[in-house]
């Protein structure tokens, strides 16, 4: 095998390596599921270098080749690569109609390491506690 025939097998693979990825996409997300998207980290970030996620959960609209497109509940649509997207499964909740449950005490609290405070709720009606964030008692 001469040099050039070499050269011609590694694009070649490449160039099918390539047709694999684009027909991936198809095959991971489906049109309904629900996603979110990964944060742009900062250039001058320091310590964990994990991925953050947003907090907004997004539906799967469309495929375009290399790109999904998503869509919010408020109707904001977003192109995004799939390496950047997160399959979520949403939860079914036992909040009443207004989603607004009653706190009948606050048993105790504690520190978490981020500085932030959670309360332990005893909640009028409902026999367990659960630990809660600050922002969720307001």
């Amino acid at each position: 095998m001469t040099p050039n025939e070499a050269k011609g097998t590694i694009i070649q693979s490449e160039l099918d390596h390539n047709r694999e990825l684009m027909t991936k996409v198809d095959n991971e997300f489906e049109v309904g599921q629900t996603v979110v998207y990964r944060l742009k980290q900062k250039q001058k970030q320091s310590g964990k270098e994990s991925a953050k996620w947003g907090t907004l959960v997004y539906e799967v609209v469309g495929i375009d080749g290399y790109r999904i497109q998503i869509r919010s509940k408020n109707g904001h649509t977003l192109y995004k690569s799939p390496n950047d997207l997160k399959f979520v499964k949403l939860g079914i909740t036992n909040a009443g109609e207004d989603g607004i449950f009653e706190a009948e005490a606050i048993l105790k609290h504690k520190k978490i390491p981020n500085g932030k405070y959670q309360y332990l709720v005893k909640w009028r009606g409902y026999d367990k506690p659960s630990w809660e964030p600050q922002a969720n008692l307001r």
